[in-house]
């Protein structure tokens, strides 16, 4: 079941694929400037220029981009929640933290399987793609939208990781600057 939602595809990841920290971060230390720079990130990789956009992003990871209807002002809130989204969203805010620790107790038992699916998508939104912490809330229209299949299906999810991961780029790779400058400055007129 999991395989025909929009994420199903990250099921065919090689499960020894080895992430590559260090050429991750020797292609971050090759940045350009670039006009675009709230957009887009280029770098110089053997002398070449290369562009790392929403584009880009879009290609690698599959996920769907663009624009769609869905926001918490027009998902329809008078639609009843399934009873386990119900108890889970009673509170006021929902963490990460609680919605794994529902998912790990099967707190859907007397509920058909897709109740699961739905938890599994939301727990890989969360903790994989967007790398949200225990103690972070769920956007409640997450919930709302997961209530229908065909609305989930379409919405543009690589937006939302897109934007997550690009602003964790951005933030890493100025935080990384500004540590160069203050550590690595020499000061020419002291003496040898």
């Amino acid at each position: 079941m999991f395989e025909n939602t929009c994420f199903g595809h990250f099921l065919h990841i090689p499960t020894n694929f080895i992430f590559q920290g260090n050429l991750v971060h020797n292609v971050l230390n090759r940045e350009v400037w670039s006009e675009n720079i709230d957009q887009e990130l280029w770098f110089v990789v053997g002398g070449r220029p290369c562009r790392f956009s929403m584009i880009e992003f879009a290609l690698i990871t599959g996920l769907k981009m663009g624009p769609h209807v869905a926001s918490a002002d027009n998902v329809n809130q008078s639609l009843p929640l399934t009873l386990s989204w119900t108890e889970l969203t009673s509170h006021d805010c929902v963490t990460v933290g609680k919605l794994h620790e529902y998912f790990v107790r099967k707190m859907w038992v007397n509920e058909d399987d897709s109740v699961s699916i739905r938890f599994a998508i939301l727990l890989l939104l969360s903790r994989t793609l967007l790398g949200l912490t225990n103690d972070d809330i769920v956007d409640n229209l997450w919930f709302r939208l997961a209530e229908n299949v065909n609305v989930f299906q379409s919405y543009p999810w690589g937006n939302l990781v897109w934007q997550a991961i690009f602003t964790s780029i951005v933030n890493n790779i100025n935080t990384n600057a500004a540590d160069l400058m203050t550590t690595s400055c020499i000061d020419l007129q002291q003496p040898q």
